[in-house]
């Protein structure tokens, strides 16, 4: 075993570098979220503004909101909250489980399918972005969250594949960053609850 000038042994120091490799890389992968959560922020924070300053313009936006569903309003909510607390799941214990982010794929897919039913049938009855102040907000807004939820949906499962190939104390770290861009996911959809289905 070799020894250096200090009486270091070189796995003793290699295994330091490494470790500090590691939180270096950590500390540097959620600085990249916290930024790109911060762009997101922005992004739908001004969307809402301005949708909210059209609804106070509206004459007909409580008549609008009387068209949604509170059941699907309910059926995506627990969808999502599923999805929170497998994230929770997925990050107990020292490494990344799989079988947590394969049920927030499903329970996220799901909430996608009662969206696109959402859609289906307000299509159906002639409700379209084109009918008013209201529906083009509503699509606007419903739209780009729900494709926040696929890509959410894509990396979970994309994550879990990953698991049974790659270090799971890493993907751990990027399990990590991804249950953060949840929470947002989730923080959206509450504001856009009050914002539409409240009325």
């Amino acid at each position: 075993m070799n020894h250096s000038p200090n009486g270091w042994t070189d796995e003793v120091a290699v295994g330091g570098v490494e470790r500090m490799t590691q939180v270096h890389e950590s500390r540097c992968g959620l600085v990249g979220v916290y930024w790109f959560l911060g762009s997101e922020v922005a992004l739908f924070g001004g969307l809402i503004l301005a949708v909210l300053f059209l609804r106070w313009g509206s004459t007909n936006w409580i008549e609008g909101a009387g068209h949604l569903s509170s059941t699907t309003a309910i059926l995506a909510t627990a969808c999502l909250l599923g999805a929170t607390v497998s994230f929770g799941w997925a990050l107990r214990g020292a490494v990344a489980r799989r079988w947590p982010l394969i049920v927030v794929s499903v329970v996220g897919s799901a909430f996608l399918v009662v969206k696109v039913s959402d859609y289906v049938e307000h299509w159906k009855n002639e409700l379209r972005p084109d009918s008013g102040v209201f529906w083009a907000a509503y699509y606007l807004l419903t739209g780009l969250h729900a494709a926040h939820v696929l890509a959410g949906v894509f990396l979970a499962g994309f994550c879990a594949w990953m698991l049974a190939r790659r270090d799971r104390e890493k993907l751990r770290r990027w399990t990590r960053g991804l249950r953060l861009y949840w929470y947002f996911v989730d923080t959206i959809w509450f504001c856009l609850l009050a914002l539409f289905y409240a009325g």
